[in-house]
């Protein structure tokens, strides 16, 4: 072999040695790593809008429009003011049974600038009761990148449908919440 194809041979080996240890040093950067969270939460309408109409089993309450407040947690980035939408909210007022959907925001109450997102669901009992799960990003700081948050949360809503909540077993152990973020790397193996 000439000298010059054992130095790219050897520049090839350099390479791919510097790119497998970098390669893994990415890897273990992004490895799964899952905290748990805990939070308190309140909103009251802001540009929201009611009806009430008759369904085939009572009158139902209808809710849609927008909702802000303010939230606090033990992850900053689930720290501020949130924002989130009714579409919609619709209770049976004679069972009390319903559900309440839509889409939440969190931003820093200071900048504005935007820490999560996501979706929420919940089931109505009581007619102000909300048992849910709330499923979204949030966003690391200085890389842009984002990490999930899944959430159990109870919330209830008074008459003038200002609404008040907890999240990641703040009072009830049975409401965990967690931000979860990497992935593993390797190979997977057949599952019988």
């Amino acid at each position: 072999m000439s000298r010059r194809a054992q130095l790219v041979v050897a520049a090839v080996v350099v390479s791919a040695t510097v790119g497998a240890a970098t390669g893994t040093a990415i890897a273990q950067g992004n490895r799964p790593r899952t905290e748990a969270v805990t939070g308190m939460f309140t909103g009251s309408p802001v540009n929201a809008r009611q009806r009430v109409c008759q369904g085939q089993d009572g009158m139902y309450l209808e809710i849609r429009g927008h909702f802000s407040g303010t939230i606090k947690s033990s992850d900053p980035r689930l720290t501020g003011t949130l924002d989130f939408m009714a579409e919609p909210a619709l209770v049976n007022l004679a069972t009390g049974l319903g559900t309440f959907r839509g889409r939440f925001r969190v931003s820093e109450a200071a900048t504005g600038k935007q820490t999560a997102q996501g979706e929420f669901f919940t089931v109505v009992t009581e007619a102000s009761l909300n048992h849910g799960f709330a499923l979204g990003h949030v966003t690391n700081a200085g890389n842009g990148a984002t990490d999930s948050f899944f959430a159990t949360f109870e919330s209830t809503f008074d008459l003038a449908l200002n609404v008040s909540g907890q999240f990641g077993g703040v009072g009830d152990p049975r409401l965990p919440a967690v931000v979860q973020g990497g992935h593993c790397s390797g190979p997977f193996t057949q599952v019988p």
